[in-house]
């Protein structure tokens, strides 16, 4: 999805074409009212790379990739925002893991920030009270724990299940409204309540740079998004003091239901 960064997006898309080329693939390109040159760029740059919908009114995150995954194909799908870029193999070893082993409902990338050595996310635990926790958020690459599987709560970025994300009905478009988000963590904790895991896979990366022009907008919508969130899981996270899964997860570990 993209409004108004036609710089950022070209990146991104240039760097998808260049390393997603050992797997067959669609990429779909939701433009939401952008102001900019992205319009006429995408129309003159990629007709035939790439599916274009081009939207009339200006929706949110959750309806308008709710709207591009409906018209994809594929087994599998990944949601990029334009400030990010994919590296060899980002799609590919992915896929290889969840083809590997059917309880992975989501995988989740490693993230790293812009230096392409820092860690942004990896997959993210919850608290009682709704909050965050990324195990290794304030590491780099010189910590070999980045090289280790696991299960996590839930995970921002990363490969899905095309029908599990049918099952669970899409990405809550409840958090749209107003723009907010915690829509990627009410979906993690979908998908281990359905009894599969959300597993990180260290060899699926992807570079965020995380440009927010207006860092308090960002903030504030963080805070009311964990609103409606809580209204689905505090019963839940408060019972189980959070929520991290193990890995392997056994049989009898509490699973997330809707409260």
């Amino acid at each position: 999805m993209n409004h108004n960064r036609v710089q950022l997006l070209k990146k991104c898309v240039d760097s998808i074409l260049q390393y997603t080329n050992d797997i067959s693939y669609e990429l779909i390109i939701v433009d939401a009212c952008s102001t900019d040159s992205s319009r006429q760029f995408l129309l003159q740059q990629y007709p035939k790379n790439a599916t274009l919908i081009f939207e009339d009114k200006l929706h949110c995150y959750a309806t308008s990739n709710n709207r591009a995954i409906g018209l994809s194909r594929g087994k599998y799908f990944a949601l990029m925002n334009n400030d990010c870029m994919a590296t060899p193999g980002w799609i590919s070893n992915g896929i290889k893991a969840m083809q590997a082993d059917d309880k992975i409902g989501h995988l989740a990338h490693l993230v790293l920030r812009g230096d392409r050595y820092s860690i942004m996310s990896h997959g993210a635990n919850l608290v009682a009270n709704g909050d965050t926790r990324v195990p290794l958020c304030q590491s780099n690459l010189s910590n070999p724990d980045w090289k280790i599987p696991g299960n996590y709560a839930y995970a921002g970025f990363g490969i899905y299940r095309k029908d599990l994300f049918n099952d669970i009905g899409g990405i809550c478009e409840e958090y749209d409204n107003p723009p907010s988000y915690f829509q990627d963590t009410h979906y993690g904790l979908m998908v281990n309540m359905l009894g599969y895991d959300v597993r990180y896979c260290p060899e699926s990366v992807i570079i965020h740079y995380m440009d927010h022009t207006d860092r308090e907008h960002f903030s504030g919508a963080l805070l009311q998004g964990k609103g409606p969130f809580m209204k689905y899981w505090s019963k839940f996270l408060a019972e189980n003091n959070g929520y991290a899964p193990s890995y392997p997860k056994p049989s009898n570990e509490a699973r997330p239901y809707i409260s």
